[in-house]
């Protein structure tokens, strides 16, 4: 279950957790702010995810409408890991780095990334291939993206993920 945990943890921090525009609810004003602020040079750097939201789409009744909240005061309780770590470099490329409770790198994901406007692509290129996408919102200092992905490992993109990170460097 832990392994699990982590590999899911693995996955979000992969689709970077950067923010989840609000849905109508913020002015044209602060919406074309985020836009503007959305270039690749304020992405470079380092992040630290702080709160994650999955909205759970499983086949099976019971667990319908299931929705996973973490944010810095549950989130080693709920993902037994530390939040991750994401490297944005000027060449394109990212590193994720989830570590367990006793700092240990558990797992390392590498890939490539692109920013167009308001979305994030991250292909993922170690250990395995894996390519998300994602509306990222930037703030100075904080990053929120969106999008939705295989949190429950049955082959189809079906979960909402909306991520929080803040810049560490």
């Amino acid at each position: 279950m832990k392994t699990l945990a982590i590999n899911k943890m693995t996955v979000f921090c992969c689709i970077f957790s950067l923010f989840l525009a609000s849905c109508g609810s913020k002015s044209e004003e602060t919406h074309h702010h985020a836009l503007i602020f959305s270039s690749e040079s304020n992405l470079i750097g380092e992040w630290e995810q702080v709160k994650l939201q999955v909205e759970l789409d499983h086949a099976a009744k019971e667990d319908q409408g299931r929705i996973l909240q973490v944010d810095r005061e549950n989130w080693e309780e709920k993902m037994q890991a530390r939040p991750a770590r994401l490297i944005f470099k000027d060449d394109h490329t990212y590193v994720i780095e989830i570590k367990n409770l006793n700092d240990s790198v558990v797992k390392t994901r590498k890939g490539h990334w692109e920013l167009t406007g308001d979305s994030l692509f991250m292909d993922q290129t170690h250990p395995d291939w894996a390519s998300f996408s994602y509306r990222i919102e930037l703030k100075p200092g904080e990053a929120r993206l969106d999008g939705k992905l295989d949190w429950d490992g049955d082959g189809k993109a079906n979960e909402k993920y909306i991520c929080v990170q803040r810049r560490i460097h």
